[in-house]
């Protein structure tokens, strides 16, 4: 415990009535700045434009790193390399460091930043808060000795506790004297009285020394809010410098879409040459979503408006498209244009951005600050960015589209959507990057490289091609043939149909059952035979995986006959065979209504629950092949309905429910069905998932719970409780009219109804096994 004397000297100590001048060979004698005072020195516009640029770099990834919710340890893991690239500030006991150049760059940058960023409330806010942080960041990696000196060197108006009024407040139980307590207004240390870190009395904040960084914190904070208003006061007065307004209004929107370092000039090609074949390839393997939605518009339309050209053209020759193979290649793209056409409105303006018509400027690629910022695209434009410019619903498409067939999955929807819904669109591409490239070691966090966001198309490119040669060979070992897996599980399909068949359902089942069999043997017996195997001279795993992207990108961007049947997974086979099972259960129902044959009745209660088997297996299959698409989704809803929602229906007319009020319910219950599965297709990204992407439960009941009413028609069936024979249970009630007339209702068809409620229901969570 300090005697009363030694707790005197120590306040003396202090006592900071003002800042203290401190004597020292450099000009900012601290890493550590407040920025009290303005540049006063002679500055050039390129030094004013290349500080402010690099504080920005930093500035904007502190502000990703808030959208990616990073810890703070996170955070200062990934900071620190970005800033000794751009911002370097060295302590002073660096001796063979210009410690005055660090410094004065700090100091103008954050000077012109802060010009860029007064303009108004939601800016002022975005950069206090990322240049807080940036302060944080180096007062927890200060040098303690200098640390102490600057906080010596300022007055924060604290008062340092009395050994009495610590003990009556914090009563030690210890033979430990309490540490130092520092006294301030509450007002000054908001987060530590949310978090319960201080004791309160009087208005007044006890806080411990382990705390004191939250003081300085906030003075700092405050400080520069202030400085912040008075210079959007001042402002005003540079409205007449047209050397500087549009340096600020350029940096005014870094933190859109963070500014890229090397990228930000590119025009000429920064990687290995390319020729106008190979652009079809790298599209589906390396490019953004901006260019693989121009490269796909080009491919489908034959044509792309003159910003489209533009924005695509750039990006080209940058990735390495040399002018012969740029005519080449845009040449081929416009195949519906004559020659004479291309030649007279088009080549000159292909020429143009190579820098070798007009005046003969070297254009830069488009950077993505230069994209977000363009103005919204108009009716048949195709450039922007998706993130910005899709609605929602068309961007989930697209991605899933896009990148399905390299891992990402609806799963991974709701994490990216947040993100564009926060405005933050390069964090959400940069974590559609991470997520398929993720077989490439990419992890959640790391970028395009050291923790950085995508900044620049032409980034997203190279790092992406970098990263394939560095992972050389794709698939692994053992992998099956696709006409190998598809016999295999077609096969065991149907022994599970014909072992779970009831008694009658023999002979119209069984023949049913082997033609579908034989159907998809046949069918995936030739996309096998033009697939080449591991024993033919170009099969091997590269080329096979080759091979299926090349079909996914013709799937994708070509209108060739066909082309929607011949790129079909074998998952979307298997779902179409849930589709047949249904539609031959429809057919069986219509023959028994017209023969009275029962075998064709026991066939129709049977088809069902076989989609059943063929819906249970389409999912197996394209988790164990890793193939997704939006295209799969919908067919296995489209087969759902048909197999498990009109089926069923039938089969209730079939067996008696043919009364008008009971061709209400069941047409009732067909679309609560289509309304079940068109609001589980809307909302199955946002329901919670575990760590294998696989849903806790569903929302309403699933449609193909309906084989349990199959179930009751079959026993009754069985029973010959049906119409002809002893007639359906229960009998009917009359709502209005006479006995016989349009008011008779089944009472089992009540039954219906509250399935068909059941469905739709958004409060009803069953849970998925």
């Amino acid at each position: 415990m300090l005697s009363r004397n030694e707790y005197r000297s120590s306040i003396l100590k202090e006592k900071k009535p003002g800042i203290v001048e401190t004597h020292s060979h450099l000009k900012y004698p601290f890493r550590l700045n407040f920025y009290d005072k303005p540049p006063i020195d002679d500055i050039t516009i390129e030094e004013f434009e290349t500080c402010a640029l690099d504080r920005l770099r930093v500035l904007a990834e502190i502000e990703s790193s808030y959208a990616r919710n990073r810890t703070f340890k996170e955070l200062t893991e990934v900071m620190d390399p970005i800033c000794k690239k751009y911002l370097p500030l060295n302590s002073n006991t660096a001796g063979t460091i210009d410690l005055n150049a660090e410094r004065r760059k700090d100091h103008i940058g954050h000077f012109v930043l802060r010009l860029a960023f007064c303009r108004s409330e939601d800016l002022r806010r975005r950069f206090v808060k990322a240049e807080t942080t940036l302060f944080k960041l180096r007062y927890a990696s200060d040098d303690t000795s200098e640390k102490e000196a600057f906080l010596n060197s300022r007055s924060f108006d604290w008062v340092l506790a009395t050994p009495e009024e610590i003990q009556e407040l914090i009563p030690s139980t210890s033979s430990e004297a309490p540490g130092r307590y520092y006294k301030v207004k509450w007002t000054r240390v908001p987060d530590l009285v949310e978090k319960r870190r201080v004791v309160l009395k009087g208005g007044m904040a006890y806080v411990p020394s382990s705390e004191q960084a939250s003081i300085v914190l906030q003075e700092f904070q405050s400080h520069l809010e202030k400085d912040l208003e008075m210079t959007a006061k001042a402002l005003p007065r540079l409205d007449e410098d047209t050397r500087i307004v549009p340096i600020l209004d350029n940096l005014s929107k870094g933190f859109l879409a963070g500014v890229s370092s090397e990228w930000s000039n590119a025009s000429t090609a920064s990687g290995d040459a390319l020729t106008a074949d190979m652009i079809d390839e790298m599209a589906y393997k390396h490019f953004p979503a901006c260019m693989r939605n121009l490269h796909m518009c080009l491919r489908r339309d034959k044509h792309l408006k003159h910003f489209g050209r533009l924005q695509y053209g750039l990006f080209l020759k940058v990735l390495g498209l040399s002018i012969d193979e740029a005519l080449v290649f845009w040449r081929k793209a416009f195949s519906k244009i004559q020659d004479d056409k291309f030649n007279k409105e088009y080549r000159y303006n292909i020429r143009h951005s190579y820098g070798l018509e007009g005046k003969r400027a070297n254009y830069a690629a488009k950077s993505c600050q230069q994209i977000l910022m363009s103005d919204q695209p108009g009716p048949g434009d195709s450039h922007g960015c998706p993130y910005r410019h899709f609605s929602a619903d068309n961007l989930q498409s697209a991605l899933l589209t896009m990148y399905g067939e390299q891992g990402l999955t609806s799963a991974d929807m709701p994490e990216i959507m947040a993100t564009v819904k926060a405005g933050h669109y390069h964090v959400a591409c940069t974590r559609v990057f991470e997520i398929t490239h993720a077989r490439q070691g990419v992890k959640k966090g790391e970028g395009v490289g050291g923790g950085e966001s995508v900044t620049h198309p032409n980034q997203y490119a190279a790092r992406s091609r970098e990263l394939e040669k560095k992972d050389g060979d794709g698939d692994p070992a053992g992998t099956l043939t696709l006409g190998e897996v598809s016999r295999d599980g077609i096969e065991h399909a149907a022994m599970r149909v014909a072992a779970t068949s009831t008694p009658g359902i023999h002979s119209p089942l069984a023949r049913s059952a082997t033609a579908i069999v034989s159907s998809f043997q046949a069918v995936i017996t030739e996309m096998s035979l033009r697939k080449p195997t591991s024993n033919e001279p170009n099969g091997t795993k590269d080329s096979q995986d080759d091979l299926k992207r090349t079909a996914m990108a013709e799937y994708q961007m070509t209108e060739g006959h066909f082309s929607l049947v011949r790129n079909f997974r074998l998952a979307d086979l298997v779902t179409i065979a849930n589709g047949i099972c249904g539609s031959l259960s429809i057919f069986m129902s219509a023959k028994y209504l017209l023969t009275s044959d029962e075998d064709y009745l026991w066939s129709a209660l049977g088809f069902p629950l076989a989609g059943l088997l063929f819906d249970f297996l389409d999912g197996k299959v394209a988790r164990w092949r890793n193939e997704s698409s939006m295209i799969g989704q919908e067919l296995d809803s489209l087969a759902d309905l048909i197999s498990f929602g009109v089926a069923p229906a039938l089969l209730a007319f079939v067996v008696g429910f043919r009364t008008y009020l009971d061709t209400v319910v069941l047409t009732g219950f067909i679309c609560c069905g289509l309304a079940r599965l068109a609001r589980f297709n809307a909302t199955v990204a946002s329901i919670p998932k575990d760590a294998k992407g696989k849903a806790h439960y569903f929302e309403g009941l699933p449609i193909p719970s309906s084989l349990g009413l199959v179930s009751v028609l079959a026993y009754w069936t069985k029973q010959g409780w049906i119409e002809g024979k002893q007639g359906i249970p229960w009998g009917t009630v009359t709502l209005w009219g006479k006995p016989g007339g349009d008011g008779d209702l089944h009472t089992f068809s009540i039954v219906f109804g509250l399935w068909a409620a059941a469905m739709v229901s958004k409060t009803l969570r069953v849970p998925k096994i």
